[in-house]
């Protein structure tokens, strides 16, 4: 009872959890946590952490500086860096065992960023080691790794993107070799070289990429021909991809660039290309 008079004779609100009830009362639950635990009643027992624990803990786990040490061995700083505050750091260390690490954070990094970006798709997980998969197998080659992941992530399968964009066998490339003899295809070939001329002349004048972009697009009509599957170009630099991106809605500017021109066309059984890198002054342009 005098526990319910001390209670009654409160004039302030105790530090306790109260549960509301139907009839607008409340009820006790437990007491509120003190300054020094969370919750008494669910407490265990703590641990003391020792210089050995501490020992312990760093033999176990990597450092984000020993990371950088390790991966600056395989890197430059700026991918190495990438791949840390990214999202794949974990699948990097699984494909780098067996695949050539620059590769393998360079289509993580930088690959899967621009096919997002240009084509609006998201790779999957999956794909990306099975394109990798091919390029260590020796069935597709370096440059074929964007196209075949977003050939899985279209839902193709390795058979399909082997036969399409496969590595050739030397036997193949000289039967391919041969037929480019054929008439026809080296009438092709020499109009993409004209096309590549047209656009390498006029590229002074031609400021942005976006224009760059419009102006491949009236040539290639002038000729008959229909908007590639893929853009005219891209810059070259630390990067296989990279700005300036040249497609109708980008404003890089082609000044003091390096590009590559590509005017290519594509059969049912068979493509051509023209490709050409290209440095962009500001008075003139120069094959590299």
């Amino acid at each position: 009872m005098e526990a319910v008079k001390e209670r009654a004779s409160m004039d302030f609100v105790p530090s306790e959890t109260r549960k509301a009830l139907p009839d607008g009362n409340t009820c006790f639950l437990r007491p509120l946590p003190g300054k020094a635990r969370l919750y008494p009643e669910t407490d265990i027992p703590y641990i003391i952490v020792d210089e050995e624990l501490k020992k312990e803990a760093l033999s176990i786990a990597e450092s984000f500086y020993k990371k950088v040490e390790r991966l600056e061995k395989m890197l430059n700083k700026e991918l190495a860096y990438k791949i840390l505050k990214g999202k794949h750091l974990f699948l990097f260390e699984e494909l780098s065992n067996f695949i050539d690490p620059v590769i393998v954070a360079v289509t993580l990094e930088d690959t899967i960023t621009k096919i997002k970006r240009e084509r609006n798709i998201e790779i999957d997980e999956d794909n990306i080691k099975k394109a990798l998969m091919m390029y260590k197998d020796g069935k597709i080659t370096k440059k074929a790794i964007e196209e075949a992941m977003v050939m899985l992530q279209n839902g193709e399968n390795e058979e399909e993107i082997i036969k399409k964009i496969g590595k050739m066998s030397k036997e193949e490339i000289i039967k391919i070799y041969k037929e480019i003899k054929d008439k026809k295809m080296r009438e092709e070939y020499e109009t993409l070289e004209n096309i590549f001329y047209i656009l390498f002349d006029n590229l002074p004048s031609l400021e942005t990429a976006k224009e760059l972009h419009a102006f491949y697009i009236k040539t290639f009509g002038k000729y008959g021909l229909k908007e590639m599957p893929h853009l005219i170009g891209h810059g070259i630099g630390l990067s296989v991809h990279e700005w300036p991106i040249i497609n109708e809605r980008s404003n890089h500017l082609l000044s003091e660039c390096v590009i590559t021109l590509e005017p290519s066309i594509y059969k049912k059984d068979y493509g051509l290309r023209f490709e050409r890198m290209v440095y962009i002054s500001k008075r003139r342009a120069y094959v590299l």
